[in-house]
């Protein structure tokens, strides 16, 4: 088996390196071949992408051979998808300028060997988030409540919170990121502020605002093919972001 191998090394204060490889997918069996299938809504576009990997989800990088291919379906409109390589960082993927709640989205996976491997997902109800208001403003001890519309299907929701401050030292700004995975679709949710340690550091200027943002994915899982290897997913997605708002540091 072939294999491509791409290392970088990047100078700072410490030395880091990386090496990324790939192979060729006519190199791999139908059962080593491991997927990750998203079909992601924003209630006006559908964007479905796939990743293809050896085995598990860090094995070696998967490139489609010039004989096989990968063809999604969404409706009765029907692309190939297209590769993105960013240094041997492999992934493929394709719009639809359509949105639908329940559809179902299909990628075929066209071998060289003329087996077909497909995979489902099916996109969930679309929602709204009613809270954070835009422009409100919560102090970085205390908590933001993020609410939204609920759903009856079988679906989670992740949640980040995207706050960007000021390094008080530079003036430059500084994006604080926090995570909430797999809450519950339950409609309601609460962020404590104090428990983010990026949002208490000293190194912030405390006398300026963080334009702030909660960002919510909607997620339903959907079946990959079972020829492919085993972990191998499929979800439909509907992404939401809020309004602004705002968190204070002097407070």
């Amino acid at each position: 088996m072939k294999i491509r191998t791409i290392c970088l090394m990047t100078a700072s204060v410490i030395m880091l390196g990386g090496c990324f490889s790939t192979t060729d997918s006519d190199n791999i069996a139908s059962k080593g071949v491991w997927s990750r299938m998203t079909a992601q809504s924003d209630g006006k576009n559908t964007e479905i992408t796939v990743e293809l990997n050896v085995e598990n989800d860090v094995g070696t990088n998967i490139q489609l051979a010039n004989n096989e291919s990968l063809i999604a379906q969404l409706g009765q409109q029907q692309k190939e998808l297209n590769e993105s390589n960013v240094l041997a960082n492999v992934s493929y993927s394709t719009n639809f300028a359509t949105s639908q709640d329940g559809s179902v989205a299909t990628v075929t996976f066209n071998r060289d060997d003329g087996s077909v491997l497909t995979s489902t997902a099916t996109i969930p109800d679309s929602f709204t988030i009613n809270q954070p208001l835009e422009n409100q403003s919560a102090g970085k001890n205390d908590r933001v409540n993020v609410d939204w519309t609920t759903t009856s299907g079988e679906t989670n929701i992740d949640i980040r919170l995207t706050a960007t401050c000021t390094f008080k030292s530079s003036g430059l700004p500084r994006t604080i990121t926090q995570d909430f995975n797999s809450v519950g679709d339950t409609g309601a949710y609460s962020i404590n502020l104090s428990n983010i340690s990026g949002l208490q550091s000293a190194d912030l200027d405390q006398t300026k605002d963080c334009s702030s943002t909660v960002t919510l994915w909607r997620k339903m899982k959907g079946k990959a093919d079972s020829k492919l290897a085993a972990g191998s997913l499929a979800t439909g997605i509907q992404k939401r972001q809020s309004k602004t708002f705002l968190i204070k540091l002097d407070r």
